[in-house]
């Protein structure tokens, strides 16, 4: 496999989209197939918000190697959440409370979790890279290039983390994945995140470098915030097992594409719902049926 930059003619495969398709492949039809723009959740919008402004303390990072004043930072996510929030689709559940009380409290929320993680989790990290995107070609046979975007690579302070020094590998950078979550993550939600494996795989393919490990920072959204720091490595027998996986999946789009039986989501799962799927009222699995 090389990474060498040419004019790609295989459809981009993404770890966003794998998961999509894991997760309900009629969903995976509706947004990647058919192309079928949807108005975002509103949890989405936090998160979305909540990553910019992690971005924009970490962009001039890189060069300052200082981080931007806490208040500076809790206004800009205020202020992206207030445009961006025009554009979400409202659930039943949100329109019943009333939309005025529940953007409110979004709201704050999202500071809170800005305000926690720039207290915790920001000092101890010296940022790299952001955003950086990779592509990677495999066989001829196989039908797709793997992509995608690695959120940051950064130096990690320990600051004593007996865990962290444990299981990170001694020297090199740090694969960070910054994310918001509704719920405290597993324990193991980090050694288990086809994310953190995928980015893995692009790092290495794009660097010829191995990661000193990887981390998934989680910011979880209780009523009072908290961060929720897990280290993590990829061995080589993981990576192996990961591109394996990709494989399988690239497998069953091409058979769906081919027969139209694209499977829905277990109907006891979260997600398949008004509440979070923007595609519920087209989906003959879901309020059209």
């Amino acid at each position: 496999m090389t990474t060498e930059p040419t004019v790609a003619e295989k459809p981009l495969l993404r770890q966003s989209s794998m998961h999509t398709f894991l997760s309900c492949q009629v969903r995976y039809f509706f947004a990647f197939l058919e192309g079928i723009k949807i108005r975002p959740k509103s949890a989405l919008v936090v998160g979305k918000d909540f990553h910019k402004t992690v971005e924009v303390n970490y962009d001039q990072k890189k060069e300052t190697h200082e981080d931007l004043p806490v208040a500076d930072l809790k206004e800009f996510f205020a202020a992206t959440f207030d445009e961006d929030i025009q554009e979400v689709e409202w659930s039943k559940k949100e329109k019943a409370e009333k939309i005025e009380v529940v953007r409110g409290r979004l709201k704050d929320t999202g500071v809170g979790c800005v305000e926690i993680y720039q207290e915790v989790v920001a000092p101890a990290i010296q940022p790299i890279e952001l955003e950086q995107p990779f592509r990677i070609q495999f066989d001829n046979d196989f039908p797709y290039d793997l992509g995608g975007t690695t959120d940051m690579t950064a130096e990690v302070d320990d600051q004593g983390d007996e865990e962290q020094i444990a299981i990170f590998r001694p020297e090199g950078e740090v694969i960070v994945d910054n994310k918001t979550a509704g719920a405290s993550p597993v324990k193991n939600a980090a050694h288990k995140s086809f994310q953190l494996t995928v980015y893995t795989i692009g790092h290495r393919a794009r660097t010829g470098k191995i990661e000193r490990g990887c981390r998934l920072d989680s910011v979880v959204k209780n009523k009072t915030p908290k961060v929720v720091c897990q280290p993590t490595i990829r061995t080589n027998a993981q990576l192996q097992t990961g591109l394996k996986l990709i494989g399988r999946i690239a497998q069953n789009i091409e058979h769906a594409k081919q027969t139209g039986a694209f499977l829905p989501a277990d109907p006891m799962w979260w997600g398949c719902s008004d509440d979070w799927c923007g595609y519920w009222n087209i989906c003959e699995f879901g309020g059209k049926k």
